[in-house]
């Protein structure tokens, strides 16, 4: 019998998720005109129990429809890359199962772009299973960077953990919306979601984390924290011989060490978080 997969639900990309009724700049027709389209979609299965990563160039496919199945007792790892100039657009719609037992971790990297969204189900569907998400987003310029994501719990003794870090400079805008739903028959559940914004300049963010529990013998906890940076740390630092940008600079590299730390993944050299 053919392994059947999920399917992301997106009716449109045009909906009222934005920052202060200031929408996010549309995609190019060449994106939106693939939304719903009955096409070939990528399919990865991981099942090995000795970890396995995978790595998805969102920029280079512009539009990423992807679904996922992670099998019973496996481990693996999705690393979602979207490093951007500032004239790119991408779009990925990436659905996930996790089956019981399996240990699934996606680490996700943007940076830059005119536009890049990506909208992430995760299904955990076996007891024992244990899924986190660790999001690294840096907006400088006029980029828009969006995150939808929502984390299920379908089944008993499962963990989820969602852990995001943003900087959002010059003009930038970023969103960030999170459901974590915990089903009745998903007792004895662990499920956290936090995400931290840091904005510099006239940089926008907003963060939308929701719960939705029908068990009764849970823990789950959301929390959103967004900041203006504070700038008596620039001056600490420029009055003691460090230029501005790289004072900047060293901030934002402070802000992101607990992302590296947290994601656990080695990431392509090209990636330069900070540059």
């Amino acid at each position: 019998m053919a392994q059947q997969f999920p399917v992301v639900k997106i009716g449109t990309t045009k909906r009222a998720l934005y920052p202060k009724a200031d929408p996010l700049r549309p995609f190019p027709k060449s994106i939106e005109n693939r939304l719903g389209h009955k096409g070939k979609k990528q399919r990865i299965v991981f099942s090995s129990n000795k970890t396995s990563s995978q790595h998805i160039d969102l920029i280079k496919n512009k539009f990423t429809e992807v679904s996922v199945l992670v099998k019973k007792n496996a481990k693996a790892n999705l690393v979602l890359l979207g490093q951007a100039n500032a004239n790119s657009y991408a779009l990925g719609l990436i659905n996930i199962t996790i089956e019981a037992g399996a240990i699934f971790h996606v680490v996700e990297v943007v940076s830059g772009g005119a536009r890049i969204e990506t909208h992430i189900v995760m299904n955990i569907v076996g007891r024992g299973a244990m899924v986190q998400y660790s999001g690294m987003f840096h907006g400088q310029k006029k980029a828009h960077q969006a995150l939808h994501i929502v984390l299920r719990h379908q089944a008993p003794d499962t963990q989820g953990d969602i852990f995001i870090k943003g900087v959002f400079e010059d003009e930038s805008k970023g969103i960030i919306s999170g459901l974590i739903k915990i089903d009745k028959a998903a007792q004895k559940t662990n499920s956290y979601f936090k995400d931290d914004v840091l904005l510099f300049d006239g940089a926008m963010a907003e963060s939308v984390p929701t719960l939705e529990i029908e068990a009764d013998d849970v823990k789950a906890s959301h929390g959103s924290t967004t900041a203006r940076v504070n700038e008596d740390q620039i001056f600490y630092l420029t009055s003691r011989g460090v230029n501005g940008q790289q004072a900047r600079r060293m901030i934002i590299s402070g802000f992101f060490e607990s992302f590296l730390k947290k994601a656990r993944v080695k990431l392509p050299k090209k990636i330069k978080y900070f540059a």
